[in-house]
């Protein structure tokens, strides 16, 4: 079996309980997963609880989260808290164009519709099982109430799954399909979008709350001078953002709205939990941070994972330091969006203050960095 362990803490008690389960790991895999799938990796989610997934075999190295099984467990008491299999999408057969092809309809189609792009040596081409997506399709968000925010939301998670190529330039991505050769959508990241707002589910599906407060956060980052976009982490379990959050150098702005702890964030389902995104899942350089989920400041691991401290010059964290109720989340992101767009000119950290000062409202919310900077950090 493959095996990839992640370890996001230097807790060193946590760590035993990984390295002393190996064969607990094998005898709760053969138990409840078939044969031929194999165990990818066994990460950490809430409350000290793992996850083990477990990917299937196929001869045609296609990764596919979707056909995939997640067995959660309590290293400590040797208990299986939640078991859950997917198999949105089985992989059946050869891909009809080979890599070479992918690479050429992807080159054509951006030079026939004048997207700029550029590679250094040979793109690189991966065969995954990605979900259909609007890249391409230039939908703004910006203007769109809280109903037709998650109308959007709900379409694109509704959207076809696809056995693809991902061909990726320098600064973003064309997914083909690996059978009729046709683009079904893109990634952009690092060197053409430097901020990125993502939203999670709430109990599996799409809530204003979340949606629209990454609408908000995005349109903050677009008035501080970030060429940033809202997306979804729950359309491709989080790949996406784990792939902007681990950068090339070029991204400085990132926020999350949705269900989160001190060292997660996730989807919010108690035991069929998807981890978006763990501790040591982050590198880069960053600049703005607002984690707005429960509890992503209760302490500083979040912090200190984005390389911002309490004196850090030039830097911004905002974060939540206790549990949050939805309506409180979307409230105060309209609130600090309509005060960055009313006071440009002021510091951050003075609208931050404003935006609390709403009466009847308490917000726990935390802010390290520096209070002195106005426009973009």
């Amino acid at each position: 079996m493959i095996l990839r362990i992640v370890y996001p803490y230097t807790d060193e008690n946590e760590k035993y309980f990984i390295d002393t389960d190996k064969k607990y790991i094998d005898l709760i895999v053969s138990k409840y997963v078939p044969n031929d799938y194999n165990i990818i990796e066994v990460k950490p989610i809430l409350d000290g609880f793992h996850q083990i997934i477990c990917l299937k075999d196929n001869q045609y190295d296609i990764t596919n989260y979707y056909d995939s099984y997640k067995i959660t467990v309590d290293f400590k008491t040797h208990t299986v808290l939640g078991f859950n299999q997917c198999h949105e999408y089985i992989v059946n057969g050869l891909p009809k164009i080979d890599r070479n092809e992918a690479m050429e309809i992807a080159i054509n189609y951006c030079e026939n519709n004048n997207i700029k792009f550029n590679y250094s040596g040979i793109p690189l081409i991966e065969l995954e099982v990605r979900k259909e997506n609007d890249y391409f399709e230039n939908n703004s968000l910006e203007g769109l109430n809280d109903i037709d925010l998650e109308i959007y939301a709900n379409r694109q998670l509704e959207r076809p799954l696809h056995c693809s190529y991902v061909v990726t330039f320098d600064d973003f991505s064309v997914l083909v399909d690996a059978y009729t050769g046709e683009i079904i959508g893109g990634d952009e990241f690092a060197a053409s979008k430097d901020g990125a707002s993502y939203y999670g589910t709430h109990k599996g599906k799409n809530t204003k709350y979340f949606t629209s407060s990454a609408s908000n956060i995005n349109s903050i980052l677009n008035s501080l001078g970030y060429n940033s976009y809202t997306d979804s982490a729950d359309n491709d379990n989080g790949v996406s953002l784990r792939r902007f959050v681990r950068g090339d150098g070029n991204n400085y702005a990132f926020a999350f709205s949705g269900h989160a702890s001190p060292i997660s964030l996730g989807n919010g389902l108690e035991y069929g939990y998807v981890r978006y995104l763990g501790l040591n899942d982050v590198t880069c350089c960053w600049k703005f941070v607002f984690l707005n989920g429960c509890n992503t400041a209760e302490d500083t691991r979040w912090r200190d994972a984005f390389g911002i401290s309490g004196s850090s010059n030039g830097k911004i964290f905002l974060g939540w330091y206790k549990g949050i109720k939805l309506g409180t989340m979307l409230d105060f992101t309209g609130n600090l969006k309509h005060q960055v767009r009313r006071n440009p000119s002021k510091t951050f950290y003075s609208n931050v203050l404003r935006a609390i000062e709403k009466p009847g409202t308490y917000y726990y919310i935390r802010f390290w960095g520096d209070k002195n900077i106005s426009g973009r950090v």
